[in-house]
């Protein structure tokens, strides 16, 4: 009887430790975050550059990025090295600032200020790319730049310039016409035709140009 009693202690003591445990976990389990992934741009300490990620947390005046693309992989970022989005920006209703910037190649290209900081602006190029800071005196307008013709990469042409491209494109599509339509047909079969890959063309039940 005694050994009964002993045992149905010991059983009472565990189930109490369990249930002690039980309400610690329950007490120490953090909350879930209520942080709202963002979509930015981030400069990884890996080598300065900038990338695309998404902010999946904020902690000690850090973002945690998930990099896109999984590599590298998710690291703590310092907020001053954490841009948004030209999305972003512009859901904010932000009016950006289109300019001419030169490019780690030395050449300027079209682009829009996304951030402005110590004298650099960050720019997202219309070309695509990774974003870059670039040193406000290498920023220009799209008007009244000052900069030689052969300083842009991706100029914009003025009207003339449209009209006289235009014009040249259209003498030179004459010209491939005039010298293709009478060679594809001179292709009598379906094998010879597709042969030349390019202008000539299988269709109809003869060989043609292609039209480009």
């Amino acid at each position: 009887m005694k050994q009964l009693v002993v045992l149905a202690l010991a059983c009472c003591a565990i189930a109490g430790q369990i249930a002690g445990q039980a309400e610690a976990t329950t007490a120490e389990a953090p909350g879930e975050s209520t942080f709202q992934k963002i979509p930015v741009h981030a400069e990884w300490d890996g080598n300065g550059a900038i990338y695309k990620g998404e902010a999946v947390e904020e902690k000690d005046g850090k973002f945690l990025i998930h990099w896109e693309g999984g590599n590298p992989a998710p690291s703590w970022v310092e907020s001053s090295k954490v841009y948004p989005t030209l999305e972003a920006l512009r859901r904010q209703g932000k009016k950006l600032r289109e300019v001419y910037a030169e490019s780690s190649t030395g050449y300027y290209y079209r682009g829009v200020v996304a951030d402005e900081r110590e004298g650099k602006s960050l720019i997202h190029w219309d070309v695509g790319g990774r974003p870059e800071w670039v040193e406000n005196g290498k920023v220009k307008p799209r008007k009244g730049h000052g900069l030689k013709k052969d300083l842009i990469a991706d100029r914009e042409l003025t009207a003339a310039e449209k009209a006289k491209a235009k014009k040249e494109s259209a003498a030179s599509d004459k010209q491939r016409s005039q010298q293709y339509i009478p060679k594809c047909a001179t292709y009598h079969s379906q094998l010879d035709c597709m042969r030349t890959f390019d202008p000539c063309t299988w269709n109809g039940g003869r060989c043609q140009y292609r039209g480009y």
